[in-house]
């Protein structure tokens, strides 16, 4: 298994496509309050039935 933890998004992804991996993502929001800008980073990961499932935080801009 890959470790893609605390990966932007964008970089895990190209990990797993370039090996021919196949993956789903969920996006994690605060109940209140909606984040509008900034990048998604990769929070949890599992590997079942031959695909990655990631979970996916937005953090703002501003902690790059």
């Amino acid at each position: 298994m890959i470790d893609l933890l605390g990966l932007d998004a964008e970089k895990a992804i190209e990990l797993l496509s370039g090996r021919g991996l196949s993956w789903i993502t969920e996006v994690s929001e605060p109940p209140t309050k909606q984040l509008n800008d900034g990048y998604l980073k990769v929070i949890k990961q599992e590997f079942a039935e031959g695909e990655y499932r990631l979970t996916l935080c937005k953090v703002p801009d501003s902690f790059r």
